[in-house]
């Protein structure tokens, strides 16, 4: 048959029938699919059919098949349906084609109650509208159930009087029976009005049937236990039914309930309640009872101690996990509060033995929150007993009901005693709650542990958790106390670090919640100077809430009415009238003499909450917490940080106070590195959503990326990148960069890998626009040459080496060079300042891969390379070089270019500078000879040596003058003999009547003329002139450097003290070393090479090729003046040593000289406060070591010492520099035997005490104190043989003070014992060694070969010991006594 096509027409036939399926939903089904089959159109006539075809295709579970639904009461006119269309359009077919229900059903644990309704439709025109009280009628038709509560209360009294009226025996059905029947009386309060013979007797027979004891619940014992239980609940019921009889409260009847669950509850604490949960609910009951009659009666002292102890021990003793248990120790606090509460004498004691409890606690949090609210919220019952004991208090006053009907003014004067009254009251609460704070802080201040600190972490979480609903609003009152007893503990000097460090977290936690709980704004609170509108404003909140309460509605009065009245004191004569008429008004609705007034505004307890105290304190605890930035233990100041950042996360205004940035700048540069890494790590998390934050902290931020902590850097350069993206402002993002490729001489490799990943993503890889980025690079090169240097050696190494693997690199740099170039070529002859920045940049790169530049766009720059207004400019030196750098890579240009461009450099060359000079003439040789006319070259050549014959002349007539004509000759004639290859003209030099032979060379006959300017008779200036160009020719013709003109040249130069001249010579040697390792590269390849698939070369093998010459001679200039290098190293940490460092690094890289040669000066470069002269060393430091490990270990004592005395001479801050043993050990630690052989020599070099010097052993222990060790073996070792040098020397200087009186010798020897001891103890501070640990390895060092974490930074303080020896005498005796004092304790 056919169904309907959609749902309107199913909801004409039978609407509920068809709803079900038809929307896919079978929620009263089993777990199958419905599948529905095509939709058709179904007759009236058909209707019928339907529900059988729906069961038949539905295949319902046999559990549904009685189900119907009622059919409408209505029916509705018969109308037609359309016929049912596809579709027009396409998605819509597609759609309709593609749905399908694929869903998987879970069937619901539901019962139906199956009812027959009648299903029969009614017409809804025949329909007649009744009157409205038919409905009425009709429901007084249908069966109610009335229960006749008096009945039922007098039918329970005659049964309870039948059964004590006869005898009876308490079995299990008649103590059921009595039960229900005395309930019932008891909750109607008609227990009272039973004979009271009748309970007496009762009471006879159920106390002696709780005269039995109990040792388990085993086996039967449980039956007669549960019948106990049933008869201590009928005494318990009797005495608390507040029968007007006195005997049937005798004391032995009380006592033996308490006596039968005292033994109970020894033996539940030893069971399994879940085998007798019949047993735990009547026990349940009875504790509720006792609660009850401890409300309303006063207990003897004896019974109040002991019920408390039974108590507390029930609520607190045991770890079972057993709701029923749990309802138990529930019970057992709602008797602790009853006697809390009727007892004021007892309040003391019971919050004393409640701190004491806290022992018992669990610290896991869901093992220990088994006490549920009605929030939906787990909380520790210990935390609402205490809230509840805090609530416990009210104004309860006893009032004379002629109070209500006195004037005003006889009012007040009876009000006295009242508030009074109320005074005393909330003295008692506030004194109460500072006694649980102070006992919890002392309990911990005084045994500070672990599990302690996280009970009490526990419990204030509760608190706060809490504290946001008004019903607990004695969170609030709780909490204060606890802010107020932390600040106190925090601001006193009497406790620990660890102390005050936890001190300082918790009000941190409380700190945090309260600024969530203002919800930044400011809140409104009770003070003398509030308007009355605020007041009168605040007060209808509070009673807003209060009306809204359900529980706890009198503790909430309480605290109002005390605050109410406590402005009254201060507050102005038109304020004190509305206090006075408010609190007539609280009085009033707590005694009930008014209805609750009407409040036209909703209750927001939140804002109830910020008047109140806790608030208060906010300011002074956030200047606390300001204060504590600057507390002199590093704990404190790192738990304040985090703190901060809390609040911060809360309030990011708060980063804005100037005592705030003050205070954050101040702690950025301290010395200890975990204040320095919570700092950095507060920026992290705050400046993202905060940017406007960026301008006052990212000076200070990025000094940061060069902190002595590997941690801080890397933290801090996460911040420069946050930074970086979320601002626009050029200082910043020059700022971040500069920092970020100082990092480039790092010497963690993870640092630079970070640093230049974030580099590429931010300059290169980046959305932004090109020309901003390029923007940025001329930013950072413009700022110094030091950028300029480190930029371009980010390019070369970590960019243009890595395109091969990185193609994206390439794209990016390729879009900055386009955008360089469209903007450069838009801007001819205008914007001179920044087309010179840019084409400075375009120079960088592509002289770092000549290959960028496509031939188009070095065609683009002809208006800049002929333009000779520039000459002389950085303009021009930057076009040169980039011509210099892509002309070798450009196969063919036109003719025209290539003739315009020689021609203009041509006309030029007179007028360039030298540094221009030397880009000039490789652009113009290269030129020549794509245009193959090097005959213009040649020319010029001729003529400059034609302008230098006279001067040669004056030079041997002892005639000659500095002249600036004679320098721009010898720089041309340089530059000539080093780029041109021009020994094809000789004929044209021959001619020219210059001297020339048929034997010459031109490159010869340049340097003949030269090296007469380099006479030491000349002037320095010109000496210096002559030499570099001198070299410079032999750097293109190796073969001159072993001339013995040109090597007593060099040896001059050296022989000086002109560091100018050496410079020369060194950089000269290093460009020749740089050359010819470039021409091998390029010769030879990268590759590995195999004899396979090469011939051998017999010329190399035999020496007598031109590869195996230059290297013959380079590696004879390097011994020749090797040791001059290794001493130019270490004279000073200027650009003159730096140049050094650089020809050493290429020595090393070569292999052109011995490595033991160079490892002690290498070691003590690494010990040098330049990174870039650090960094280099640890790279030659690293490259030996991978190559000669075993050769070079012999030089390391050596290179200490070298650096000892390297530092001292350059340093005025010699103990302060801890840089040497971390960059050595980040080499060692790549082997393990290496760092222990190293240790081994290390120590051994410390225990030499013939004559030892304090300074040095000073400066040994500072760097050793500063490494990171990351090996148990490496620390156990050096503090095993630290305690072995120091028992042995301790012992010798003891007999050596007894015969001799040399001061200065002995305090020597003391000093440096007091330097040992004290980095012993810093080793063990910092990675918490234990004694025990300690001497197991001095007995077996094999299980000490994993890993060690450094849990401290404490670093060394050796500043008191005077190691320098300036004070004399007096001091060495004083610490050779001190010392003397140590051995003998």
């Amino acid at each position: 048959m056919d169904l309907p096509h959609d749902l309107a027409s199913a909801l004409l036939n039978q609407p509920l029938n068809y709803i079900l399926p038809k929307q896919d939903i079978v929620p009263f089904g089993g777990p199958f699919e419905v599948r529905l089959a095509p939709a058709k159109r179904v007759s009236p006539a058909d209707k019928k059919d339907i529900d059988d075809e729906l069961l038949r295709e539905f295949k319902v579970s046999d559990q549904l098949k009685q189900i119907t639904f009622k059919k409408p009461a209505m029916k509705l006119p018969a109308q037609t349906t359309a016929e049912h269309t596809e579709p027009s359009g396409m998605l819509e077919r597609h759609i309709l084609a593609a749905v399908s229900s694929k869903r998987s059903w879970t069937k619901p644990d539901l019962k139906v109650k199956r009812i027959k309704i009648d299903s029969t439709p009614t017409d809804f025109d025949s329909v007649q509208v009744q009157p409205r009280e038919t409905g009425f009628s009709i429901a007084e038709e249908k069966p109610v159930v009335h229960l006749d509560s008096r009945r039922l209360q007098t039918e329970a009294k005659n049964k309870l009087v039948s059964i004590l009226q006869d005898p009876f025996d308490l079995d299990p059905d008649t103590l059921q029976a009595l039960e229900d029947s005395m309930n019932r009386l008891w909750y109607a309060k008609q227990l009272k009005d039973v004979d009271a013979q009748l309970l007496v007797r009762l009471n006879e027979t159920c106390s002696a049937m709780l005269d039995f004891q109990f040792a388990n619940f085993d086996g039967d014992e449980i039956d007669v236990a549960c019948q106990a239980a049933k008869c201590a609940i009928l005494v318990m019921l009797v005495f608390t039914s507040n029968h007007s009889d006195k005997q049937l409260y005798l004391e032995n009847y009380l006592t033996s309930v308490l006596e039968f669950v005292y033994a109970c509850g020894d033996a539940l604490q030893n069971s399994n309640v879940s085998d007798f949960d019949d047993f735990l609910k009547s026990y349940i009951k009875i504790m509720d009872l006792l609660a009850c009659y401890a409300k309303q009666n006063s207990l003897e002292d004896s019974i109040v101690t002991k019920l408390e102890y039974f108590t507390l021990k029930l609520c607190f003793s045991g770890s079972k996990q057993d709701p029923s248990y749990d309802r138990l120790r529930v019970a057992a606090s709602n008797v602790i509060y009853e006697i809390f509460n009727r007892n004021p004498d007892q309040r003391v004691f019971l919050l004393h033995e409640i701190v004491n409890s806290f022992d018992q606690l669990s610290p896991h949090k869901t093992n220990s929150r088994q006490y549920h609210l009605a929030r939906g919220f787990s909380v520790q019952l210990v935390t609402m007993l205490l809230v509840r004991l805090i609530q416990s208090f009210t104004v309860c006053y006893e009032f004379d009901e002629a109070y209500w009907k006195v004037s005003e003014k006889k009012r007040q004067e009876l009000n006295s005693s009242i508030y009074s009254h109320i005074e005393a009251s909330a003295d008692e609460l506030a004194r109460l709650s500072n006694e649980i704070a102070s006992l919890l802080v002392t309990k911990i201040t005084s045994n500070y542990d672990t599990t302690g600190k996280k009970v009490l972490e526990n419990f204030i979480e509760d608190l706060l958790a809490m504290a946001e609903y008004p019903e607990y609003s004695g969170c609030e009152t709780l909490l204060e106390s606890f802010l107020h007893t932390l600040m106190f503990v925090f601001s006193s000097d009497n406790y620990s670090a660890q102390i005050e460090a936890f001190a300082l977290e918790l009000m941190g936690i409380i700190g945090s919640k309260i600024l969530a709980l203002r919800r930044g704004q400011q809140p409104v609170r009770f003070s003398a100077d509030m308007s009355v509108a605020d007041f009168q404003t605040l007060f209808e909140q509070y009673l807003a809430v209060w009306h809204n309460l359900k529980t706890y509605q009198s503790f909430f009065a309480f605290k109002l009415f005390t605050k109410v009245h406590a402005l009254t004191k201060s507050a102005s004569d038109k304020l004190l009238s509305c206090c006075q008429r408010a609190e007539f008004l609280l009085l009033q609705i707590i005694n009930q003499k008014v209805p609750f007034p009407q409040i036209d505004r909703p209750a927001d307890y939140l804002a109830v909450l910020a008047s109140q105290n806790l608030f208060a304190h906010y300011d002074s605890f956030l200047g606390l917490i300001i204060k504590s930035l600057d507390h002199p233990r590093t704990k404190s100041r790192n738990r304040a940080v985090k703190n901060l950042s809390l609040l911060i996360e809360r309030e990011p205004s708060l980063l804005t106070l100037p005592t705030v940035k003050q205070s954050l700048a101040v702690r950025l540069v301290e010395q200890y590195a975990s204040v320095r890494d919570s700092i950095v790590e507060l920026l992290l998390n705050t400046v993202p959503a905060h940017p406007e934050l960026i301008s006052d902290f990212y000076a200070p931020a990025c000094d940061r990326i060069g902190d002595a902590s590997m941690a801080v850097r890397k933290k801090a350069i996460s911040l420069a990148r946050v930074m970086y993206e979320h601002s626009t402002e050029q200082t910043v993002r020059t700022a971040v960069c500069e920092k970020l490729l100082r990092r480039l001489d790092d010497e963690e490799d993870a640092v630079v890998d970070l640093a230049v990943a974030c580099l590429k993503e931010l300059l290169l890889l980046s959305h932004e626009d090109p020309l901003a980025r390029a923007e940025t690079m001329v930013c950072v090169i413009g700022k110094s040459e030091k950028n300029w240097d480190y930029f371009e050696r980010f390019l070369r190494e970590k960019v243009v080496h890595h395109f091969a693997t990185s193609p994206e690199l390439r794209k990016a740099v390729a879009a900055v060079i386009q955008a360089i170039l469209e903007h450069v070529t838009s801007q001819v002859h205008c914007d001179h300042d920044r087309v010179q920045n840019m084409t400075g940049l375009l120079a960088i790169l592509v002289k770092c891969d000549g290959t960028l530049l496509s031939q188009d766009q070095l065609v683009s720059l002809q208006p800049y390379i002929t333009d000779d207004s520039s000459t002389g400019s950085s303009l021009c030196y930057n076009i040169l070089q980039i011509f210099h750098y892509t002309l070798p890579q450009t196969r063919s240009l036109k003719k025209t270019f290539i003739h315009q461009c020689q021609t203009s450099l041509l006309a030029r060359l007179t007028k360039f500078n030298a540094r221009e000079l030397e880009e000039a003439m490789p652009c113009l040789w290269l030129l020549s000879l794509m245009k193959k006319d090097t005959e213009k070259l040649a020319r010029a050549c001729i003529s400059s040596l034609s302008l230098l014959r006279p001067y040669l002349a004056k030079i041997r007539e002892n005639s000659y003058e500095p002249d600036p004509k004679v320098f721009r000759l010898l720089f041309l004639l340089g530059n000539v003999g080093r780029h041109c290859r021009l020994d094809a003209h000789t004929e044209l030099f021959q001619a020219a009547n210059l001297g020339f032979k048929a034997t010459d060379t031109v490159s010869g006959f340049i340097i003949k003329h030269i090296s007469v300017f380099c006479d030491e008779s000349l002037d320095a200036s010109s000496q210096r002139v002559a030499i570099k160009n001198l070299l410079n020719v032999c750097i293109t013709h190796p073969r001159w450097f072993m001339s013995e003109r040109i090597l007593g040249v060099m040896d001059r130069a050296f022989q000086s003290n002109d560091p100018d001249l050496q410079d020369i010579v060194v950089n000269t040697l290093a460009t020749f070393l740089e050359l010819q390792d470039r021409e091998a590269v390029l010769r030879n390849g990268l590759d590995f090479k195999d004899s396979k698939t090469l011939k051998l070369d017999v010329q190399v093998f035999h020496g007598e090729s031109a590869e195996y010459v230059n290297d013959g001679i380079c590696s004879s200039l390097v011994q020749r003046y090797l040791h001059h290098v290794l001493k130019n190293c270490l004279i000073d940490e200027s650009g003159h040593s730096l140049r050094a460092v650089t020809f050493l690094k290429l020595v090393v890289r070569f292999g052109f000289a011995n490595p033991k040669l160079c490892i002690g000066t290498i070691v003590a470069l690494e010990a040098s406060q330049t990174p870039a002269i650090r960094s280099t060393a640890l790279a030659m430091h690293e490259q030996l070591f991978e190559k000669y490990e075993s050769l070079i270990e012999s030089g390391y004592m050596e290179g200490l010492r070298v650096a000892f005395d390297y530092r001292r001479r350059l340093s005025g801050q010699l103990l302060s520099e801890t840089t040497l043993f971390r960059c050595m050990m980040s080499v060692l630690d790549g082997s393990r035997m290496a760092g222990k052989r190293f240790l081994r020599l290390l120590v051994k070099t410390l225990a030499n005490f013939e004559d030892p010097d304090p300074l040095f052993v000073g400066y040994v222990a500072v760097n050793l104190a500063a490494v990171h060790f990351r090996q148990q073996d490496h620390v156990f070792f050096l503090v095993s043989g630290l305690e072995q040098i120091i028992d042995s020397e301790a012992a010798e200087l003891v007999e050596r003070t007894d015969e001799e009186d040399d001061w200065d010798v002995l305090g020597a020897q003391a000093r440096a014992l007091f330097v040992l001891m004290r980095l012993k103890d810093v080793l063990v501070t910092n990675y918490n060694l234990s004694d025990e640990r300690i001497l197991k390895y001095q007995t077996s060092a094999k299980d000490f070969k994993g890993a060690i974490t450094r849990v401290d930074t404490v670093p060394l303080d050796v500043a008191d010991l005077d190691l320098a020896r300036r004070k004399g005498g007096r001091v060495s005796q004083k610490l050779c006594t001190k010392l003397l004092e140590l051995v003998e304790d």
